[in-house]
């Protein structure tokens, strides 16, 4: 059962909410793709998807490097 959440009840369940919720919640934090994923709750093969238009859109930027992998947060500027 998936909890009340009122930024998603009014714009919509989509992958794209559901990534742009997870950014919001956690403004604070960078996020890993996979950490996007898991706190979505969407599939991989979605986020991928969906993941460049977000990111084409300024919605998303990268922050820092762990390694090979790249962290993302939400853009407070846009």
């Amino acid at each position: 059962m998936e909890d009340k959440n009122a930024f998603l009840d009014v714009v919509g369940y989509s992958p794209q909410a559901k990534i742009l919720d997870v950014l919001i919640t956690g403004r604070e934090f960078d996020y890993s793709p996979t950490g996007i994923i898991r706190a979505a709750d969407i599939g991989r093969a979605t986020f991928y998807k969906v993941f460049p238009k977000l990111l084409k859109a300024q919605f998303m930027v990268p922050t820092r490097k762990l390694g090979n992998i790249q962290l993302y947060k939400i853009n407070k500027k846009k």
